[in-house]
């Protein structure tokens, strides 16, 4: 028998083919370059986005990039479908930007990874879809003032988006910051902050700007309102010199309040990444272990479940998924990647040992219950004249119940060719 919502399925996303390659062909025709793509996956898995840079069931790209006069634009046309057989053409990750020597402005939907960590982000990573924004952004170079010569070659990013439609709390307005300073060979030092605020029922002026970006957001504050959820913190990675050992380490540390104009309720995040060779094959490992879960303060704040939580219903989120790490509050994990590099393809692997929240709350985004286990996966990605091949073997040991996310092995592949 006929499967008519399969036919009905691959008649539609030949439809969106056609209509990305007619759309994005002759942009790229002048001077830029076109791209076209396709994933799926069996099954969704905690931290998928991060894994494989799509979110849902499966997805077709076409992306083309290039210079309009003295502006670069990517221009990406996604459609996605996702487990309820519904399909929607995102514009994730096109962007349109006017560069000049250190300094551009920039509107579109970035993918971000405000860390060191080659995998996460404790306060905004790939976990979520990007968000659409305005931003300003400064290229790694030295500062143009000598009595800040010490910073060393440093880079800068001020982001102001808007997050999704969905209830409750739609229309948020979205703020990030991020400085990364480079002050002795091998020592990277990043300051970043991020806020959630305004939206729709809630104070959306200049003045309840002012009082995010000036910290006065607390329960309790002087401006007698509370407008804003935010994070803020520092991460460091450091580098050893390649006569010592092709070593680098990194930590991160975000807290979740504020106490003295400090950011305070803090989770970490560290982990070392070795770059050599294992039996003459070019080979990174990578392990890495991270904690959401935050402890009472002396003075009685903070506490279980304060990550990715405050003052908005949905939380530290974005069309349903934290902006965080995939392991959300109360949440754990430590794990090794390996990647070895064959020259025309690569084969990965990695293993964790995760705990979901650790405190039990039936409201966790992920699970109605404290859950800890083990994920794994095997990857292969072959590239081969303009193409590139890849798949991912993956296996989860737990349910999440509340995500809808199965246990079990999945797998997931993906092909790409430009022109």
């Amino acid at each position: 028998m006929i499967n008519l919502s399969a036919l009905h399925r691959f008649r539609r996303l030949s439809v969106a083919v056609v209509s990305l390659t007619f759309v994005a062909v002759p942009l790229a025709a002048e001077d830029g370059h076109f791209t076209y793509g396709m994933a799926a996956v069996s099954d969704p898995y905690v931290g998928q986005r991060e894994t494989l840079g799509f979110g849902d069931s499966f997805e077709i790209w076409a992306e083309t990039d290039g210079m309009l006069g003295s502006l670069d634009y990517i221009l990406r046309l996604t459609l996605v479908e996702n487990d309820d057989e519904d399909a929607e053409f995102w514009l994730d990750g096109s962007q349109l930007a006017l560069r000049g020597d250190l300094w551009s402005v920039a509107v579109g939907a970035k993918e971000r990874n405000w860390s060191f960590s080659p995998n996460t982000s404790l306060i905004w990573s790939r976990n979520a879809r990007p968000i659409p924004a305005l931003w300003f952004e400064r290229a790694t170079a030295p500062s143009d003032y000598r009595w800040l010569g010490w910073l060393g070659p440093w880079s800068g990013e001020v982001v102001f988006g808007l997050l999704d439609s969905e209830e409750p709390d739609p229309y948020v307005s979205f703020f990030g910051a991020r400085i990364v300073i480079n002050p002795l060979p091998g020592l990277d030092v990043e300051f970043v902050r991020t806020a959630q605020w305004g939206g729709q029922g809630r104070p959306n002026g200049l003045d309840a700007f002012w009082n995010m970006l000036i910290g006065n957001s607390n329960q309790g504050s002087a401006s007698g309102e509370d407008p804003a959820n935010q994070l803020a913190g520092i991460g460091i990675s450091y580098k050893l010199p390649e006569h010592i050992a092709p070593l680098r380490f990194y930590v991160q540390a975000i807290g979740e309040d504020e106490a003295s104009g400090l950011p305070s309720c803090e989770m970490f995040m560290g982990g070392a990444e070795w770059t050599g060779t294992l039996g003459s094959v070019p080979t990174t490992v990578v392990v890495e272990g991270l904690t959401t879960v935050i402890d009472v303060t002396t003075g009685g704040f903070c506490g279980p479940d304060t990550a990715y939580n405050g003052q908005y219903s949905r939380g530290y989120t974005h069309y349903g998924a934290v902006i965080g790490t995939a392991v959300d509050t109360a949440g754990e994990s430590i794990g090794v990647d390996l990647i070895h590099d064959f020259g025309a393809y690569s084969i990965g692997w990695g293993v964790k040992r995760v705990v979901i929240n650790d405190t039990g709350r039936a409201t966790h985004r992920l699970s109605s219950e404290r859950l800890e286990g083990t994920t794994g996966y095997v990857s292969y990605r072959h590239d081969f004249g303009q193409g590139k091949l890849s798949a991912v073997l993956s296996y989860q040991g737990f349910e999440l119940d509340n995500a809808n996310i199965g246990e079990g092995p999945r797998i997931s592949v993906g092909y790409e060719f430009a022109f």
